[in-house]
């Protein structure tokens, strides 16, 4: 299969708001339940940050989940880009007084006209830029976006030592990689925070090898019925409900826990000074 950035994320995000279109296709209403855990990990990122009169910028706000968050953590001015128009337009709608514009994060032109912000985040989306040039290009962009004292936010499963990827969307790439790059832009790591065990897909190439292997048979043995049922929307929903309670307990310990996990995390890097 190949990968058109654009085309799949204008098909796929339609600005309906459904956490389906921006999860994982299949599982139907289970995104919704491991997106509380991501919101959860969110606000355990931004402990320590007062966004009260502050700017943010949202790269790839897509259906708007983070978009919803923003006033309620007293942000004053809000901006962001996506490739979806119809992310873009709905937006917009939902969120008249936000900055958001159609845009692609490898393109100097749709990023630099947004000038500095406070807070900067990528929440999954920097392993959906595949070409290592685009993806360098684009975390560069997100770097210079970020102010004096500011902080940037991006979400990522981190492999071990080299990139990883299993389908032609998604390229994992090591946190040595963020380092490599940030690091020069005047960016310093100051927090990892876990966000999934359990209930995301990890992967076996990270932290914790082993945990990372069973916590794979978990989640195959668990979304399998959530996959057979697509189609039966009562069913699936059931399902989804169950697995989400059996899961719920021990991915609430694991994540608080442990310092790195074998599945999705929130990396926070700080500028300090001027930018270079």
């Amino acid at each position: 299969m190949t990968y058109d950035p654009a085309a799949h994320w204008s098909a796929l995000v339609t600005g309906d708001g459904d956490l389906a279109n921006v999860g994982i296709p299949g599982l139907g209403p289970y995104n919704r339940y491991a997106y509380r855990f991501r919101l959860r990990a969110f606000r355990r990122a931004l402990r320590g940050i007062d966004l009260r009169g502050r700017a943010v910028f949202e790269a790839a706000f897509g259906e708007g989940f983070y978009l919803e968050r923003w006033s309620e953590l007293g942000a004053a001015a809000v901006a962001g880009v996506d490739l979806s128009p119809g992310a873009v337009a709905s937006g917009r709608r939902r969120f008249p007084s936000y900055d958001l514009r159609h845009g692609d994060l490898t393109r100097r032109d749709d990023i630099s006209a947004f000038g500095r912000h406070d807070l900067v985040t990528a929440m999954d989306v920097l392993y959906h830029v595949v070409d290592d040039a685009g993806f360098v290009a684009a975390l560069r962009h997100l770097a210079g976006l970020v102010g004096p004292g500011g902080r940037l936010l991006l979400s990522e499963k981190f492999p071990a030592t080299a990139p990883y990827q299993r389908f032609p969307h998604v390229r994992r790439r090591p946190l040595s990689t963020y380092v490599d790059v940030l690091a020069p832009c005047g960016l310093r790591l100051v927090g990892l925070v876990p966000v999934f065990c359990l209930m995301d897909e990890p992967i076996t190439v990270g932290a914790h090898r082993a945990l990372g292997a069973a916590c794979m048979l978990q989640w195959r043995a668990g979304t399998k019925a959530l996959r057979l049922a697509i189609g039966h929307a009562r069913l699936q929903s059931v399902l989804a409900a169950s697995l989400a309670a059996v899961q719920h307990v021990p991915e609430r310990g694991l994540v608080r826990l442990l310092r790195r996990v074998p599945n999705t995390e929130i990396a926070v890097w700080e500028r300090l000074g001027s930018a270079t």
